[in-house]
């Protein structure tokens, strides 16, 4: 018989079967019953009526079983492709044309997991049969059929929780990952929890909790709540709670802490941490603020520059000794500055008439002063040009003791 009228039989006498088989689809289903002890029975339920359940009558291919309904944890009911396909697979040969012809049913069928047996099945019988490898996701590498499971073995790989092919160093840095989102979450939670008892009753309580937290974990959760807090004896503890553990994100709150904070206390606080911790950074992101629109902000990082006492912040602390700012001015009962607006700029300017005039103004700043007089040891008051020649001077006196040396 040639191979096409061949194929055409067998797929008439594989519709046949189906149709025949399917019809009493409901005779043929095997339940498997899965026991509280462990375990499961495969078979049909010869009393599926029974009103309430008391026992379960099962008939498996060695003889009937009774169970109690204790016994029994829950029941799954096969679906109709797979009664039929248990009841059809005996009629194909075990052959790779046969076992080809019965995957394909598999695959017509959704039945997945038959179908890979009946493509291992194959590849047993005829290992160069090109459709099974494909199918089964081999490739033909430097001579050998391989699965891609293989060669990613090969390439140092590793399946990840979800089935993914990664570099072992990043499961690992991932499953870190995922582990410290989870403690940083717990965190949340308790954080929240104690900043309600510090407004009752279970404020003894809280208080000796956050003294005790030592997780660098706990810092997101500081943040976070930090921002809203409207209390400053509340802040003032999250900066201590957070001071004590140090990490690179602590240091940058702190810096804006130190800077932006209403109360005195929380900057003075978050200033003492930083200076003392000689934080990598922190020099720098002071020596930004001076730059800052507001004047305030200005003297604000003078003060933090002086504690730091790093000679890095001498050239920028004599740029700030006086810096200009734009101001709103009210016409009428006097001339009022109302508010500051951008940074450092030239020339007055104004909108005429008897309304707002915005104006700019030249400030000095008394604390980038005292900074620079305190890491420098000189004295040249606001005179910028003096303090610059001065610098000049102490460069070329140190080029030359190098020299000597």
């Amino acid at each position: 018989m040639k191979p096409l009228a061949r194929a055409n039989t067998v797929q008439v006498i594989l519709s046949a079967l189906v149709v025949a088989l399917l019809l009493p689809a409901a005779r043929l289903r095997a339940e498997v019953f899965v026991l509280k002890g462990g375990g499961q029975i495969e078979g049909m339920l010869v009393n599926p009526t029974e009103r309430p359940r008391e026992r379960y009558l099962i008939r498996t291919s060695i003889g009937d079983v009774t169970l109690s309904r204790d016994q029994v944890k829950e029941v799954h009911k096969p679906k109709a492709n797979q009664a039929a396909y248990h009841k059809l697979r005996p009629q194909f040969a075990d052959t790779a044309d046969g076992q080809w012809s019965l995957a394909e049913w598999c695959k017509e069928h959704k039945l997945t997991a038959e179908r890979q047996v009946h493509m291992e099945r194959i590849i047993q019988l005829e290992p160069g049969h090109l459709k099974a490898r494909q199918a089964l996701g081999y490739s033909f590498v430097e001579g050998q059929w391989k699965t891609r499971d293989e060669i990613h073995r090969e390439r140092g790989l590793e399946k990840d929780a979800a089935g993914k092919w990664r570099p072992p160093q990043q499961i690992k840095d991932l499953a870190a990952q995922a582990e410290q989102k989870k403690a940083e979450q717990e965190w949340i939670a308790k954080v929240r929890r104690w900043r309600g008892w510090l407004n009752g009753d279970k404020a003894p309580e809280a208080l000796p909790l956050f003294a005790a937290i030592d997780d660098p974990n706990a810092v997101p959760a500081l943040i976070n709540y930090m921002k809203n807090e409207k209390d400053a004896a509340v802040r003032r503890l999250y900066v201590e709670t957070m001071a004590r553990l140090g990490t690179n994100d602590v240091a940058h709150a702190l810096g804006n802490y130190a800077m932006d904070d209403d109360d005195d206390e929380v900057r003075a606080a978050s200033l003492d941490y930083l200076a003392k911790a000689e934080h990598p950074g922190a020099v720098d992101f002071f020596i930004k603020r001076l730059l800052h629109k507001d004047n305030v902000m200005v003297n604000r990082a003078g003060v933090a520059l002086g504690k730091m006492k790093d000679p890095r912040a001498i050239r920028p602390l004599i740029d700030a000794l006086v810096t200009r700012h734009k101001y709103q001015v009210t016409q009428g009962n006097g001339n009022n500055m109302n508010s500051t607006f951008g940074g450092a700029g030239g020339g007055n300017f104004g909108f005429g008439g008897g309304g707002p005039q915005i104006i700019e103004q030249d400030k000095q700043n008394p604390e980038v002063f005292a900074a620079l007089t305190s890491l420098t040891g000189a004295n040249f008051d606001y005179n910028e040009q003096a303090w610059r020649a001065w610098l000049t001077s102490q460069k070329k006196t140190q080029n030359v003791d190098a020299r000597r040396d």
